[in-house]
């Protein structure tokens, strides 16, 4: 059942929303891109800037051209005046954000791969392993196990 989101991003399959790329010009905004130029998304407090940055961000990663992040640089307002403090805050969160984008990139491909290496070998079962080699990660942060649905197919997806 959906709800009116009062707080945070819109999702529009759980909240009643506008369509988020509806409410801004996207052809002008795909060609401000395109031309490698700036632009402001300037809107009053909780009116869905937010929704629409998330929006237009999967939009351009599902074109293939673009590999578009979001990340939000409010924690750095707690440095106040220790600019390197701040920097590293928001370093520190494209980091985390940049390897999340990296590691879903990563499994799609491999989805795309172990999905044709089954129909190649007639089965039912694949497993998709990825090795995560940082050296300054525990292993404890580098283990997880999901299943996932490519082509109708189950992949269970390992990571350490």
């Amino acid at each position: 059942m959906r709800f009116f989101n009062t707080a945070g991003p819109v999702n529009c399959t759980d909240h009643y929303c506008l369509p988020p790329l509806e409410r801004i010009d996207l052809e002008k905004t795909l060609t401000l891109i395109d031309q490698k130029k700036y632009f402001i998304l300037h809107a009053p407090r909780q009116t869905g800037k937010t929704t629409c940055l998330l929006a237009l961000m999967d939009h351009l990663n599902n074109t293939g051209k673009f590999r578009a992040l979001y990340f939000n640089v409010e924690m750095a307002q707690a440095a106040r005046e220790d600019v390197a403090r701040g920097m590293r805050a928001i370093l520190s969160e494209m980091a985390s954000r940049a390897y999340d984008f990296l590691l879903e990139q990563t499994i799609e491909k491999g989805l795309q791969q172990i999905s044709a290496y089954m129909d190649r070998a007639g089965t039912e079962d694949g497993h998709l392993v990825i090795f995560d080699r940082d050296k300054d990660k525990s292993g404890d942060n580098k283990i997880f196990d999901r299943e996932e649905t490519y082509l109708d197919k189950k992949i269970n997806v390992w990571g350490m």
